[in-house]
């Protein structure tokens, strides 16, 4: 996210990071250990599925989501998460797969309780190589204000 404090995002600023390559064998390790159904691990059974091949477990994609979101830079601002609105799986995940996130800055308010931090929303969309969003949710995160 780069060394952003509260100050300096503004509304409407948009971040963009990727692509990053899906590969069917980091796909398949992910859901064997995380979510093993059967249209995550067993191409036979992802081409039988509704589907019709392998897709990703929605956790592998926020996973991806996350580490293209460190591409962006460590934060030192960054106080924490407070959490994820309105989180939509769009469209299914496939082996080779590029996946390019961005992240829109689309609210900000001081915190009430604490004036030296305030809370930010970013819509962060995860889209395909074909422009397909596959991932749409809302990031609330808290970023510390500078010091005075």
């Amino acid at each position: 996210m780069g060394d952003d404090y509260f100050e300096d995002v503004a509304i409407g600023e948009a971040k963009f990071a990727g692509p990053y390559h899906v590969t069917k064998d980091e796909m398949v390790a992910f859901a064997l250990k995380w979510d093993p159904f059967p249209f995550h691990v067993d191409e036979e059974a992802g081409r039988n599925s509704i589907y019709g091949g392998l897709t990703a477990s929605g956790e592998y994609t926020m996973a991806v989501k996350q580490a293209l979101i460190h591409r962006l830079g460590a934060n030192e601002a960054l106080i924490g998460s407070m959490g994820y609105e309105e989180l939509r799986y769009l469209g299914p995940v496939r082996p080779d797969d590029l996946l390019t996130l961005s992240m829109e800055c689309i609210e900000k308010r001081g915190s009430r309780s604490k004036p030296d931090r305030g809370i930010v929303k970013y819509r962060v969309m995860l889209t395909n190589q074909d422009d397909e969003p596959v991932l749409r949710y809302i990031d609330i995160i808290l970023l510390a204000k500078r010091a005075v």
